[in-house]
């Protein structure tokens, strides 16, 4: 049942919103607790906060299945918050996000490297094998 009204909850927000502020899913759960009693969570302070988050990751996987299945609108967002995500990663940090993340990258990829070679075990060989594909790359 919970699956259910969680579906429909996703489905009338994503009409309203397609990326709601966290406030506003905390709203709705607060709402739906406040309507059907029931529904109300023993043991957590609000009563609302597990369905606060079954919301929120409800709606990001209904965007997914939209994604998926070629909504122009979910897809223009998903860019657009990716780019206000490196942006307010560099506000707060002064830092560019990729070029860290690159930096970072580069810094860490022999050491990985080395300690995926030196696995062994029942993936050691499949590793093996994707590692001498990358050797094959590389060179």
């Amino acid at each position: 049942m919970k699956m259910e009204i969680l579906d429909k909850i996703a489905q009338a927000m994503f009409v309203l919103k397609a990326y709601p502020e966290s406030h506003e899913i905390e709203a709705v759960a607060s709402k739906l607790v406040r309507t059907h009693p029931c529904l109300m969570e023993p043991g957590t302070g609000t009563g609302y906060h597990g369905w606060t988050i079954s919301i929120k990751f409800k709606l990001g996987n209904y965007r997914s299945k939209l994604h998926r299945a070629g909504c122009n609108e979910v897809s223009v967002n998903r860019k657009r918050r990716e780019k206000d995500g490196d942006k307010e990663f560099n506000r707060v940090t002064t830092k560019e996000l990729l070029r860290t993340f690159r930096a970072a990258l580069d810094e860490y990829s022999p050491r990985l490297l080395k300690l995926y070679r030196a696995r062994t075990g029942a993936l050691g060989q499949e590793m093996e094998n994707l590692l001498d594909k990358l050797d094959e790359q590389v060179d």
